[in-house]
């Protein structure tokens, strides 16, 4: 069973990191002049050039949050402001790593939300970047809310930046950037749909004992690459509608839906054996199976079969097995639905 990786790319995001260092600016200690406190400044926020979401990101309006976690004095020491006293800066200079950006940058995004402090300013992107201007000066925790289109959802790294900016240790100019320039720092992950096999057996013999219906589930993206595989069952001992939700599946697919057995004496009665449906992102596609029996009396049930990959179990090969029972996918969600009483058939076959 192929699975989707649900989890962000955190090595991506590493990688991501080192560009935080050329936005941040250094004291004059190492080599810059001295800061004129009375010039304005701005910050603009972008999708680089570079990156692999850039046009995805340009069509969506993103938000961000500017907090003012230092000051900046005309030497080019911070000062941590009140607010922020987690957050030590006093340990910045030239040989400070990306690692440890980051960290301070999730120390003060901890403390935002641990103590719910208002941002002092919003900026709004639009066709990937925005522009805040007329902002006083010091270091800045960048924000990003998390953003949604049709098919992914974005999530951004929070990161410091200092306003004005130095890049005497990148460039070798030993000027101060009053009007600074930095990319934020995004993850995608696709979203998610489900769908709902809603499966009626109009007519079931209990002298034939439990029927198990089972179903493969495929789904593929726009290019036809394959995303998606489980298989789930339903079973009956009686006639009725039950239904099994398939959890999972990434939005824009087109999954199809098989029945690939559908019991020894029992015969599709309404829709199609296989049947095709759009998953859409936080929504449930129904698809309807109908099936009654056919009066024959051949005996057949079965169960699902669930493999899970394990690398820590040696003694399988990294392979978990799981034998479902009733109606299951091999997602382990459980069946849903009602049962009627026994039919004419059943009664016929009784006596």
């Amino acid at each position: 069973m192929e699975k989707i990786k649900l989890k962000k790319s955190y090595i991506a995001g590493v990688l991501a990191l080192i560009l935080i260092v050329a936005t941040l600016g250094l004291p004059p200690a190492y080599g810059a002049e001295a800061i004129n406190t009375q010039a304005e400044c701005s910050l603009t926020l972008k999708v680089g050039d570079g990156n692999q979401f850039k046009e995805e990101l340009s069509e969506l309006t993103l938000q961000a949050s500017l907090y003012r976690v230092a000051d900046i004095s005309e030497t080019g020491a911070y000062t941590v402001r009140s607010a922020y006293g987690g957050l030590d800066v006093s340990d910045i200079d030239e040989t400070t790593t990306a690692m440890v950006w980051q960290e301070k940058a999730e120390t003060a995004d901890k403390i935002v939300e641990e103590k719910m402090l208002a941002e002092d300013y919003s900026v709004a992107m639009t066709d990937g970047i925005g522009t805040q201007w007329g902002i006083a000066q010091g270091m800045y925790l960048v924000k990003m809310a998390t953003a949604q289109n049709d098919l992914y959802e974005y999530s951004f790294m929070p990161f410091l930046i200092s306003v004005p900016n130095n890049q005497f240790y990148q460039t070798g100019d030993d000027s101060w950037i009053y009007d600074v320039t930095a990319d934020i720092k995004p993850e995608r992950t696709p979203r998610l749909g489900a769908v709902e096999i809603v499966k009626t057996v109009s007519a079931h013999n209990a002298n034939m004992g439990t029927a198990m219906f089972v179903f493969q589930i495929d789904a593929v993206d726009i290019n036809g690459e394959k995303v998606y595989n489980n298989v789930a069952g339903i079973s009956f001992d009686t006639a009725g509608t039950k239904s099994v939700r398939v959890d999972g599946i990434p939005a824009g697919s087109t999954v199809t839906v098989t029945e690939i057995y559908s019991g020894s004496s029992y015969e599709l009665a309404a829709g199609a054996l296989t049947q095709d449906t759009v998953i859409i992102a936080d929504e449930t596609q129904q698809l309807s199976f109908v099936n009654t029996y056919n009066d024959e009396l051949k005996p057949g049930t079965g169960t699902v079969n669930h493999f899970d990959k394990d690398d820590a179990d040696v003694q399988n090969n990294g392979w978990k097995w799981v034998q479902l029972s009733g109606s299951q996918d091999s997602s382990l969600k459980t069946e849903t639905g009602t049962e009627t009483e026994e039919t004419e058939a059943e009664e016929t076959a009784q006596e």
